[in-house]
């Protein structure tokens, strides 16, 4: 199976042309990287916040729980 017209190497590369697909779409596809990992980012930022939060708020009320129960002994 051969996806180029290519049937020996020992041609000029510069005739050829290009050997790979999307060629000439590198920078599109690396500002779509750049765009998708900061978006995971901040994602993720907002994700681990909201569950430090949660996991800040729980620990609150164990040891509410826990001085509030020793002082009603």
């Amino acid at each position: 199976m051969s996806t180029t017209p290519i049937v020996t190497w020992k041609v000029p590369l510069a005739e050829i042309g290009p050997i790979y697909p999307f060629a000439g779409h590198e920078i599109v596809f690396v500002i779509l990287a750049v765009i998708t990992w900061i978006g995971f980012q901040i994602w993720q930022m907002f994700h681990e916040n909201a569950a430090l939060q949660q996991e800040a708020r729980d620990i609150a009320e164990r040891l509410k729980a826990d001085t509030n129960g020793g002082e009603t002994e």
